[in-house]
């Protein structure tokens, strides 16, 4: 299990030499992942030792921060092996729930009132879930558990007036420290969260079967990039593997509710 990436400054090409598949952003070899983020930095993630960066002029730890414990971190950990959500994920009564879902689901503000009432935040954006070598579970351990929270959701939670850090200067998102600290917690149960404007209470479902494979597989991160690097058949492997462990619930929420109240039903997943 490893977390947040150490970064290492040192120069970074501009093209990876072997990639086989290359983007404007993105390039990606058997063993490493270029990223190239304008006006922030270069990272190479190497499937071994620290991530080498080469700093933009101007660029500030925080900027650097941003893209370290997101894309950076997921694609040290697809390198590993691990499987890679994108997903929030708490710790529940000692089980982690990982919390899936589209941009605007409602992950994040639903593992902020996760923390304030009690419960360790293990991660925001990025999940990763590596196999527990010991009992042979999957767990997953804290990634950069600090919250991201735009002023809307910030004030819905009641946390308007309080000074969360400044995640990066250009951005109104503010990150929050939420709940106990955390530490490494077993899989206990996944929850993807959808918006259906026609509902008026939430309401939640089963996934069995290919229903809990294909939600595993549509939160997975950067699935086409597993494709290139010929990580497809070990992906859909792990998926399987977890889908046939880990219960799998489908929360489907009017426009409009508290993320408190999503809050509960979350808990009541491994009660």
């Amino acid at each position: 299990m490893i977390g947040v990436p150490v970064l290492r400054g040192a120069r970074v090409p501009d093209r990876l030499v072997g990639a086989v598949t290359r983007g404007p952003v993105v390039e990606a070899s058997r063993d490493a992942i270029l990223f190239r983020v304008p006006s922030v930095a270069r990272f190479l993630v190497q499937a071994e030792g620290p991530v080498l960066v080469e700093r933009a002029i101007g660029a500030s730890d925080a900027d650097l921060a941003c893209f370290r414990d997101g894309p950076v971190a997921a694609a040290a950990a697809v390198l590993r092996g691990d499987l890679v959500l994108r997903a929030a994920a708490v710790s529940i009564g000692g089980s982690a729930v990982a919390l899936c879902g589209v941009s605007a689901a409602g992950k994040s503000s639903v593992a902020a009132a996760l923390g304030q009432r009690g419960h360790s935040v293990l991660a925001d954006a990025v999940t990763v879930i590596s196999t527990d070598p010991n009992h042979g579970g999957f767990i997953v351990a804290p990634l950069a558990p600090e919250l991201q929270l735009w002023p809307d959701s910030a004030r819905e939670l009641g946390l308007g007036k309080v000074p969360g850090r400044v995640v990066r200067a250009t951005l109104a998102v503010r990150a929050y420290r939420l709940g106990p600290d955390p530490c490494a917690a077993p899989l206990g149960a996944v929850a993807v969260l959808s918006v259906d404007a026609s509902e008026r209470e939430p309401r939640f479902e089963a996934a069995d079967g290919t229903a809990r494979v294909r939600a595993l597989f549509g939160a997975s991160w950067h699935l086409r990039l597993a494709d290139s690097l010929g990580l497809s058949t070990a992906l859909f492997s792990r998926i399987v593997d977890v889908a046939s462990a880990v219960p799998c619930v489908r929360i489907v929420r009017p426009r409009r509710t508290s993320p408190t109240q999503l809050a509960k039903i979350v808990e009541g997943l491994v009660a």
